[in-house]
């Protein structure tokens, strides 16, 4: 039982890897070469994520045979709150860093790298705990 949780964290990073790179290659995308604002950027960039992670997280890491369509709200909620928490925190620890660091541009990435981390811890303890729960687990 508890290699099989080892193994089911195991993809959930391999997942998360996928999923981090498409989503924060979206933000640094939609961030540096369009120009959106560091709200717009994050948040679409993370539901490109949020999209891509949902699929691959319910077949692949968590063989979840339930609903679609009552497990995807739930992972979209899960996902949002972790988005709101992990990026509000960022957004209020850059403000600390844009006084010691002149370069915002640099404070802006290293935000954005640190809230993209929490945001995927944060994920993971939700979508274990409340979408992809099983019976067994209750």
């Amino acid at each position: 039982m508890k290699r099989e949780k080892y193994y089911e964290f195991v993809k959930y990073l391999g997942v998360g890897v996928i999923n981090t790179i498409i989503g924060l290659s979206a933000v640094l995308i939609l961030f540096n070469i369009f120009n959106f604002n560091y709200w717009f950027a994050t948040a679409l960039g993370n539901l490109i994520g949020i999209i891509v992670s949902f699929f691959l997280n319910k077949r692949y890491t968590f063989k979840y045979n339930g609903n679609s369509g009552s497990s995807f709200p739930k992972f979209f909620l899960v996902s949002l709150i972790s988005y709101i928490i992990a990026y509000s925190l960022g957004a209020f620890i850059s403000d600390y860093m844009e006084r010691m660091i002149d370069n915002i541009v640099l404070v802006n990435n290293l935000i954005i790298l640190f809230s993209s981390g929490l945001y995927t811890i944060l994920g993971f303890i939700g979508h274990k705990k409340i979408t992809f729960k099983t019976l067994e687990e209750s």
